[in-house]
């Protein structure tokens, strides 16, 4: 029932609202175009140019409604179940209303920037990494790129100009997102490398700004992500003890702000990460890898009670139950290295409990029920070498199930496909292990 309401509603509000916005914006507009053109005689010139100020305020009214349309209320939305729709009609309309702004931002550096934060925008909407979009990157490159050339052009112009300056971190750091989701690695990096040389430059002439901090933060963190995939392991690590310094230095500072103490999670978990890597990496060292294994838990555990408890507080919010969950899959393999089989199962069941919850509230959504089948997945197979297997091949049956509906519905879906031919080969295998297990 929620989500449905959730549906109507905002698919409904999002379309009034820019939709409106953009009537508004392209009247108005043709008013200044009209009246411009009045006669020279003085009363008619000051008729004109009191229209001409009531289209400019009417213009500004408007261009404020779709900055809110774009930003809070895509905000307010995306991380609400079932508001699928919604996002798509709102891509399209904010399509519409940057063809408006875009015609009509001249020299103005203050629309300019809009219309770049507009690209972000819709960039995010159609392929964003972290929020729920529409999966759409190659689309969402278009955007960031298109933002960039924006970006550049003010730079040039003015290479002070502070908004700006953070507005080209923001597009380099998704345009490397979208990049790196479509395994292009080495632009990816180059984008990322960017982003870092401009937040750090940023930071520099500012280190008492959390924006900025935050900002080289991030940055950080992503060229070690790219880093530990192409190069090595200590490539990565500065990168993410520098990442993980300035996270704690916020934490500090901004106690209690529940951004700031996700941000130190992530920081934790990439260290988490780098030490399972390094541990996973030993041959012939079982106690330095369960030393590195025990400190990756600890950073795995304070990074686990802070994300639960951001999600205790805002329990509608399926960005903090994603959160939660990638956590508990982390754990997982981490303690199946250490052979400890019942913290496994464990984490894994807490994982499946929330991809169960996400997909109650929308089943309909790509990313979600893939979670869901991955995490069955995960979870049957756990069952099968903790010797359940009964209980394990149910799971792994509901999960081949789901993978075959998902290669009906999302056939072009390479990472489904993939997955799901993987796992019928497993399950010929299990399902006559089980034969002739039965059989005996």
């Amino acid at each position: 029932m929620l989500a449905k309401r959730n549906r109507l509603m905002f698919r409904t509000a999002a379309a009034i609202f820019l939709g409106l916005v953009v009537a508004v914006i392209g009247a108005t507009w043709g008013m200044v175009a009209a009246d411009a053109a009045a006669d020279a005689e003085s009363k008619q010139r000051l008729i004109a140019q009191e229209q001409r100020d009531r289209a400019d305020r009417l213009f500004k009214q408007g261009h404020e409604l779709a900055q809110i349309a774009m930003d809070d209320f895509y905000k307010e939305i995306i991380d609400l179940p079932g508001t699928l729709p919604a996002r798509r009609l709102l891509v399209e309309e904010a399509l519409s209303y940057l063809e408006v702004i875009e015609k009509e931002a001249g020299e103005d550096v203050s629309l300019q920037l809009d219309v770049a934060l507009g690209h972000r925008r819709i960039g995010q909407m159609l392929g964003g990494t972290r929020d729920p979009s529409l999966n759409l990157a190659g689309d969402a490159i278009k955007h960031y790129e298109a933002a960039l050339t924006i970006n550049d052009r003010i730079l040039a112009a003015d290479p002070e100009n502070q908004e700006n300056l953070r507005g080209l971190v923001a597009d380099y750091i998704y345009l490397g997102d979208a990049l790196n989701s479509r395994r292009e690695r080495d632009q990816a990096l180059q984008s990322y490398e960017e982003a870092l040389r401009i937040s750090a430059g940023l930071f520099a002439a500012e280190p008492d700004s959390g924006d900025n901090r935050r900002l080289v933060a991030i940055a950080e963190l992503k060229v070690g992500d790219v880093k530990r995939v192409i190069q090595s392991l200590d490539a990565a690590e500065p990168h993410y003890l520098r990442s993980l310094e300035l996270r704690e230095a916020r934490a500090v500072e901004e106690p209690g702000d529940e951004e700031a103490i996700h941000d130190l999670t992530v920081g934790h978990t990439r260290i988490a990460q780098l030490l399972k890597s390094r541990a996973d990496s030993l041959d012939g060292e079982p106690e330095t890898a369960t030393d590195l294994y025990e400190r990756a838990i600890g950073h795995y555990e304070f990074a686990l009670e802070n994300r639960t408890g951001i999600a205790e507080r805002d329990p509608q919010s399926t960005r903090r139950l994603r959160d939660v969950m990638k956590i508990h899959l982390e754990m997982a393999p981490l303690l199946n290295a250490m052979q400890d089989m019942d913290g496994t199962t464990l984490h894994l069941r807490e994982a499946l409990l929330i991809a169960e919850r996400l997909y109650d509230c929308d089943s309909r959504d790509e990313r979600t029920r893939t979670q869901l089948a991955k995490t069955r997945q995960l979870y049957g197979f756990a069952m099968v070498n903790a010797g359940q297997f009964e209980e394990g091949i149910v799971y792994i049956e509901m999960a081949l199930a789901e993978y075959e509906a998902l290669a009906i519905d999302f056939p072009d879906d390479p990472r489904v496909n993939r997955t799901l031919q993987l796992l019928r080969k497993v399950w010929a295998d299990l399902d006559g292990d089980g034969g002739e297990e039965s059989d005996e």
